[in-house]
């Protein structure tokens, strides 16, 4: 909810989807959530990095520490190697063995990208897909234990990439980033060769794309006042 804070809701499994209020942590300006298990992982802007919240209640979410508080954090995301993945808006991408959270500095040091950058997400242990204002870059994210992690490539897109989301289409054989990318709507690239990214779909919508989430054979796009439904061959 941004500058309100984070509201929880619970899902009924009915037909009808209806969402029912849990809890609201308040605070703020928080951009970013990603959950593993019992806690909840808070991107939060305005100098307070991440927050990281016991949700084994959720009626009652807990503040059990926060990682480097001084941060302007916008993005967060969790891979395969159970690695969080911290994305800055001055440009910083940041890598922390959550096993040993809170108890440890980001590893390998922060890669510093020379743009403002708004949004994470990740898929398998090595793939990042980083939004920034007017493009997009792929990183090559070595586990926290391993000591290099780099840009593999970058695209300049002309809309500001608001939210990502990377699949791998087994029978294709092939990894696709689907950008949803301000007013130039959804992006969709083939990352399967990450240092050489190509853009094979850009699909216009209503307003500017904000948000998005893949279900199944459909991409969710939330635009400025608009909800798309996109329907994937």
């Amino acid at each position: 909810c941004g500058g309100n804070g984070l509201a929880i809701f619970e899902i009924n499994g009915n037909s009808n989807l209806d969402p029912v209020f849990k809890s609201l942590v308040p605070g703020g300006f928080y951009s970013d959530v990603v959950a593993e298990g019992s806690r909840m992982y808070v991107a939060s802007q305005l100098s307070r990095g991440v927050r990281v919240f016991n949700i084994s209640n959720a009626f009652e979410p807990r503040l059990e520490y926060s990682i480097d508080q001084q941060a302007n954090s916008v993005g967060v995301a969790i891979n395969t190697n159970m690695d969080l993945v911290v994305v800055d808006y001055d440009g910083k991408v940041k890598i922390y063995d959550m096993l040993y959270l809170p108890n440890v500095r980001s590893y390998p040091p922060p890669i510093n990208i020379n743009s403002k950058l708004l949004s994470v997400s990740t898929l398998f242990g090595d793939d990042a897909c980083v939004g920034a204002e007017s493009g997009v870059y792929f990183l090559h994210t070595s586990p926290s234990r391993i000591s290099s992690s780099e840009v593999a490539s970058s695209l300049l897109i002309g809309g500001d990439v608001h939210d990502s989301e990377i699949i791998y289409k087994e029978s294709e054989g092939k990894k696709y980033a689907f950008l949803a990318a301000g007013n130039k709507d959804l992006i969709v690239v083939d990352i399967t060769d990450k240092d050489k990214p190509k853009i094979v779909k850009e699909l216009a919508l209503d307003g500017n794309a904000r948000d998005l989430k893949i279900y199944g054979n459909y991409i969710f796009v939330v635009g400025d006042y608009d909800l798309n439904i996109v329907k994937m061959d």
